[in-house]
């Protein structure tokens, strides 16, 4: 098994939405299959809503914060400090990665 962390944090205020240590995941799991792992799981307090399918799914809404584009702010996802750039289909993030959601403007 691999283990990530996974923070959520609203980056108008600095506020965390959550926060998720050592989730436990099979190998080559991508991070949007992670994210439904974390909200089919009783034991967590997490939220989420996207659009699109597979291969090109967006993340508009986690933990109740919903994507607000008159005021231009978004989910954007950094593994490590770094901003993802593949979508959250085709990102598998390695044993010990941490996956920061980060809700800014754009």
């Amino acid at each position: 098994m691999t283990s990530v962390n996974v923070s959520v944090q609203n980056m108008t205020n600095g506020k965390f939405l959550g926060v998720y240590d050592n989730v436990s995941v099979k190998p080559g799991t991508s991070i949007y299959d992670i994210m439904v792992q974390l909200q089919s799981d009783g034991s967590t307090n997490f939220s989420f809503q996207a659009t699109g399918a597979q291969p090109n799914h967006t993340i508009t809404v986690i933990n109740g914060l919903q994507e607000d584009t008159i005021k231009k702010l978004k989910w954007n996802y950094y593994i490590n400090n770094s901003i993802g750039n593949k979508s959250v289909d085709a990102y598998n993030p390695a044993d010990g990665s941490s996956i920061q959601w980060q809700y800014e403007h754009y």
